[in-house]
């Protein structure tokens, strides 16, 4: 992977039939509850590709699901099916990309850097206490005569 691929966000342009050039990127933060509850029917489908079941189905689970990846409900609504499906593909793909190549390895790391820091934090709790902490005996014991 490229530095550039590193911090440039994962991309994919669908070109409608008049011309129209739609650019799909991964979802922001504030996308996903509404994005989440919009494709929530339609997720299995998706999953395995089963676009005629979506079209055939749950078109208003389409349309939402477009719409909560931010793209306006009058663009969507003029959609042919063909671009339709090409858009909820791109979307799919490149949330998965993005997944697969960037959150992925940033959960990863940050779960190790939380591991390693509740780590440290046990070890030092339940630790004993270093020999110049403790108390020493400091009487004598009787000399025997």
């Amino acid at each position: 992977m490229s530095d550039l691929e590193t911090f440039a966000p994962i991309a994919r342009v669908v070109e409608l039939a008049d011309g129209t050039r739609l650019e799909v990127l991964p979802l922001r933060l504030g996308q996903l509850p509404a994005f989440t509850k919009a494709c929530g029917p339609i997720t299995g489908s998706l999953y395995v590709a089963d676009y005629f079941s979506i079209l055939e189905q749950q078109p208003e689970a389409a349309i939402e699901t477009l719409c909560a990846a931010g793209f306006k409900r009058d663009l969507v609504g003029r959609l042919y099916q063909d671009e339709t499906v090409a858009l909820l593909a791109a979307i799919y793909e490149v949330n998965g990309d993005f997944f697969i190549r960037r959150l992925r390895p940033a959960m990863t790391k940050a779960a190790a850097g939380a591991k390693g820091m509740m780590t440290a934090m046990q070890e030092a709790v339940t630790a004993p206490s270093s020999p110049s902490s403790q108390a020493t005996d400091t009487t004598s014991a009787p000399a025997s005569s």
